[in-house]
C-alpha cells in the first residue's frame, strides 16, 4: 500500500513498524534480500524513496503503533491505514482514530490467503467494532506462502481507492468489502450502519 501511495504522489507518508524483515516477507512485501533481519519501517522507507513520482515526504519509525502514539508521532494525520496482523493493535488504532476524528482503513486476510476484507472507518460512522463486535486480542498472521500476494493485490486496489475517496472525494458507496478468491463464498460490498450499542463508538 505504501508503494501505491507514493506512486500516486501522496504528499506525506509515515510508516510505523517495530518488526524485522523475515524471509517469508519477501514474496509479498516491498523488501529485498538486502533488507533481511532489519527493521521493516526503516527498510520500507528507503525502498520507497526511489519509487515516488512526486515530492512525497517519507518518515519511517521503527516503533509499534502504541509507542508512536505515546511519543506523539501521530500528529497532523489526514487518515490512517491499519494493515497489521493482530487484533489488539486494530482495536487500539480504531479507538485512537475515533478519539481524534481521523478516518482509517483496515484490512485483513484469512490464514489460507483465500479471503480478505477492507473496512473504512469514518468519524461519526460505523467503527471496526460495529463490524466485529467480538474483536479481541487474537492474531491473524499472513501466511508465508507465495499465494498470499494475490489476495493482497486485490485488497490493495480497494484500499487505494478508499484512500482516494477520503482525500479526493472519489465516489464510494461502501465501507466494507470482503473478497473470496476461490469463489466458495459470495463477495460482499455493503455500507455497514453504526450500531447504537457498540462499546467503542456509541456515545456514553
Amino acid at each position: 500500500m505504501a508503494w501505491g501511495l507514493v506512486r500516486k504522489g501522496i504528499g506525506c507518508i509515515k510508516l510505523f513498524d517495530h518488526d524485522r524483515v523475515a524471509l517469508s516477507n519477501l514474496n509479498r512485501q516491498h523488501f529485498y534480500e538486502k533488507d533481511l533481519y532489519k527493521n521493516k519501517a526503516m527498510c520500507l522507507g528507503e525502498n520507497l524513496a526511489g519509487e515516488a513520482t512526486c515530492t512525497t515526504h517519507i518518515e519511517a519509525y521503527g516503533v509499534s503503533f502504541q509507542e508512536a502514539a505515546a511519543r506523539n508521532y501521530l500528529t497532523s494525520l489526514s487518515l490512517a491505514l491499519c494493515l497489521v496482523d493482530n487484533d489488539k493493535t486494530r482495536c487500539d488504532v480504531a479507538a485512537f482514530c475515533i478519539q481524534h476524528t481521523i478516518p482509517c482503513v483496515f484490512a485483513g486476510v484469512t490464514h489460507d490467503a483465500g479471503s480478505g476484507y477492507v473496512f473504512v472507518q469514518e468519524p461519526g460512522k460505523a467503527c471496526l467494532q460495529c463490524l466485529f463486535p467480538d474483536l479481541g486480542a487474537g492474531t491473524s498472521p499472513c501466511p508465508g506462502v507465495p499465494a498470499v500476494l494475490d489476495i493482497l493485490t486485490v485488497l490493495g486496489g480497494f484500499i487505494l481507492y478508499a484512500v482516494d475517496s477520503l482525500l479526493m472525494q472519489r465516489k464510494r458507496s461502501w465501507n466494507y468489502r470482503a473478497i473470496n478468491l476461490p469463489g466458495l463464498a459470495p463477495d460482499v460490498c455493503v455500507c455497514l450502519e453504526k450500531k447504537n450499542a457498540c462499546e467503542l463508538c456509541a456515545p456514553p
